[in-house]
């Protein structure tokens, strides 16, 4: 089957059914560009990955402190081996452009929703089954922010700041997209699909109240107190964390872009962070990982 992907792709697998498979991105400019080839396998299709998940909990658990001098030694003796598994319409692009950042070699085993979630094959990976998911070398990494911490102590030290002030700021938004900002925005999308959602005539005035007392009470307020904050942080520095582009601004993107230009998130209200934003989706490795994302997803990534 020929390569239509507009990218150099080495498939390993295609696994069926057909909410699973494998792309293989090599940053090396040298590589052929080869076809996707399919090999189905049950062998494949069984494999768990649960045993290198306990493996990465004891590790962050017990040997955080040492995790990043351990394993820079043994990592980065030989490139690791890297995969980060990938669901359609999810946060998963902001590792896709984390690992373009950092000029890494990576596999992509993507898994599609099936009924708008993920399919349960996803928890033969992790016990929970969310995605984004990277395994690196043994250790399989959750969360996207331990991810990306991982990722850069390891393999990107010049996307973490040198001075303690930005380096505090760096570690704090690591967890505030993910902890603070995004459990509105989760929401304002849930109560958007219940509104959107085939009702009986009779009972629509009653959802649409419901969803306005919601939109009204807690996810406007809440709104506008985080892009606030936001627009105050990025008009007293040129990034999220300092003078310098960091992990911090890459898992800050996915709430701002797809926000912009929706409810209160204007550049009439934010111009300041209005703009950042637009500098975000500038930078080549930006751009280099949505058109891989939107290759898989085969609709426009914003």
């Amino acid at each position: 089957m020929p390569n239509h992907l507009p990218f150099k792709t080495v498939t390993r697998c295609f696994v069926c059914p057909a909410s699973h498979h494998t792309y293989n991105f090599l940053q090396s400019q040298h590589r052929p560009n080869l076809s996707i080839t399919t090999n189905i396998s049950q062998d494949v299709k069984k494999t768990s990955y649960r045993s290198s998940f306990g493996r990465a909990i004891y590790n962050s658990a017990t040997q955080s402190k040492n995790m990043a001098t351990t394993n820079t030694s043994n990592d980065k003796a030989a490139k690791p081996k890297v995969t980060l598994f990938w669901l359609n319409q999810s946060r998963a692009q902001r590792i896709v452009w984390l690992l373009e950042e950092l000029g890494l070699d990576y596999d992509i085993e993507v898994y599609r929703r099936m009924e708008r979630i993920a399919p349960p094959k996803a928890k033969e990976i992790h016990p929970l089954g969310k995605f984004p998911i990277v395994k690196v070398n043994d250790n399989l990494l959750a969360e996207s922010g331990f991810i990306t911490e991982y990722l850069v102590d390891n393999y990107g030290e010049w996307l973490k700041p040198k001075d303690h002030a930005s380096l505090m700021r760096y570690k704090y938004f690591l967890h505030y997209v993910e902890g603070s900002f995004m459990p509105p925005l989760i929401v304002g999308i849930v109560m958007q699909g219940v509104k959107n959602a085939p009702v009986p005539f009779f009972l629509k005035p009653l959802v649409n109240m419901i969803y306005s007392g919601v939109e009204t009470k807690y996810l406007l307020p809440n709104y506008k107190t985080h892009f606030d904050f936001l627009e105050s942080e990025i008009s007293q520095r040129p990034w999220i964390a300092g003078e310098e582009f960091t992990g911090a601004d890459i898992l800050l993107s996915f709430p701002l872009t797809a926000m912009k230009g929706k409810s209160i998130f204007t550049q009439e209200n934010y111009p300041k962070l209005w703009t950042y934003t637009e500098k975000l989706t500038e930078r080549e490795a930006y751009k280099k990982a949505t058109k891989k994302t939107e290759a898989m997803e085969g609709d426009k990534v914003y």
